[in-house]
């Protein structure tokens, strides 16, 4: 894959003691030839570390990794540590169990530098379960994982629009000098709800447009061993919740004041009117599983009960809806015929493996 210098994307990746996932994600980086260089920042212990240490130095005539082991840390200082080290123009975060798909990188990099009013760029996205829990084995589930355009010319109008309807812009493409100095801006001081997620991606979207590409950019493993953030309402109830919530009002409302040429009263209305309806999304939307006792039992639809009688029209039906709409990627992406499928093959591959 020849990727000029200028569209060449870091991707960084905090990890912590999880380095059979990520020398999962190394080796499928070496089998489809990645152009793009990668940043770990490894807060493990010893042995994940010297684990991984040994894998980077299998691969470096394959891929180019800069490694480092500063030690135990927060995903926020990881996070740090790994973007002063980066010199390309773009950057892209990815998690450890996760995949960035290499040539839709390059494709995002090349949108960003044809589009300066644009802030972020994607490809699709899916995620998958595994039948058992680690980083190796048979897939037992997989479904679409939202991501959007965002394309309205008013900061507010986007910042609104993201927060009716919420997706997380961080393993976006970005540009390098706009990612650092959000992450320099916000410091390590502030709540980590806010920091390592919905302030980082409220900005994304404030200082600009956000581009999803017909094409398959992320794959995600869901899985009981991530490294979760609060739910939402024990963040509401949490002691410090006003004090970080009134710096992210303060930290949005300037940025959209300053971005629309309005008042800094006019902002701060739309950031509560914004994130009013981003609590209303989340609240549904996490009720079901942290209370699945108190939800009223799921009808089953004629579709389903159809499918589970007679596995081979399931088959025959997502053969025929494979490739109509969003809706359907995740079948998309195992259909031979779907474009999808050539970039997620090698992604299935690389979990399917006996390590």
């Amino acid at each position: 894959m020849n990727t000029p210098e200028k569209l060449k994307v870091a991707i960084v990746i905090p990890t912590m003691n999880r380095a059979d996932f990520l020398i999962r994600q190394l080796r499928y980086y070496a089998s489809v030839n990645c152009p793009h260089p990668i940043y770990i920042d490894d807060a493990s212990e010893d042995s994940n570390a010297d684990r991984l240490k040994a894998e980077v130095e299998n691969l470096k005539n394959h891929i180019t990794i800069s490694y480092s082991n500063p030690g135990k840390c927060t995903n926020f200082q990881s996070m740090l540590n790994l973007l002063s080290r980066v010199k390309e123009n773009y950057v892209a975060y990815c998690g450890d169990d996760d995949y960035l798909i290499p040539g839709t990188l390059t494709r995002c990099a090349e949108f960003l530098d044809q589009h300066a009013d644009f802030s972020t760029a994607q490809g699709k996205a899916v995620s998958f379960r595994l039948q058992d829990q680690g980083a190796y084995g048979k897939l037992k589930k997989i479904a679409n994982y939202p991501r959007r355009s965002i394309e309205a010319d008013s900061a507010r109008d986007r910042f609104t629009s993201l927060m009716q309807n919420y997706f997380v812009s961080l393993f976006a493409v970005h540009r390098a000098a706009q990612i650092k100095k959000n992450f320099l801006e916000i410091g390590t001081g502030i709540d980590r709800s806010f920091a390592e997620e919905i302030l980082l991606v409220a900005l994304d979207l404030v200082e600009g447009k956000s581009k999803t590409l017909d094409e398959l950019g992320l794959v995600r493993q869901i899985h009981e061993r991530h490294y979760e953030l609060p739910d939402t309402y024990d963040w509401l109830t949490s002691e410090k919740f006003h004090d970080a919530y009134a710096q992210f009002e303060s930290m949005i409302s300037r940025a959209i004041a300053a971005s629309d040429t309005i008042s800094q009263e006019a902002a701060k209305k739309a950031v509560k009117r914004g994130f009013w309806a981003f609590l209303k999304y989340q609240l549904e939307r996490e009720f079901p599983f942290v209370h699945k006792d108190l939800e009223k039992p799921k009808t089953v639809s004629l579709r389903n009960k159809i499918a589970k009688r007679f596995p081979l029209l399931r088959r025959v039906y997502q053969n025929i809806c494979s490739f109509n709409g969003d809706k359907n990627l995740h079948a998309a992406v195992l259909q031979p015929k779907s474009k999808y499928y050539y970039d997620f093959k090698p992604v299935m591959e690389s979990f399917s493996k006996t390590p």
